[in-house]
């Protein structure tokens, strides 16, 4: 699946902790990165992508709302909490 010609396969099915619009936090998997987006899905969206399936939703979220995955901040958001931003290591770092 091409989004743009400069997009590069990069840590594909790695956990990252994204944020959206309102700061909302999500746990998604790395399809595919370019140098100024990263493409995530849902975990259990994750095989499908890969397999070629047209309809699995996969999105792309600017690489400065990508944050390296970090257990302590995703049991935050699984209690329904929001992490503190600050906190988290950008993914481009």
């Amino acid at each position: 699946m091409q989004h743009k010609s400069s997009q590069r396969r990069y840590n594909s099915g790695l956990r990252v902790i994204v944020r959206s619009f309102g700061d909302i936090p999500h746990i998604r998997k790395i399809v595919s990165m370019t140098d100024t987006a990263v493409f995530v899905c849902r975990e259990e969206s994750y095989d499908a992508i890969l397999a070629g399936e047209r309809d699995a939703p996969m999105i792309g979220f600017p690489l400065q709302d990508v944050f390296k995955y970090d257990q302590p901040m995703a049991d935050v958001i699984a209690a329904g909490r929001r992490p503190e931003w600050n906190h988290l290591r950008p993914l481009s770092a």
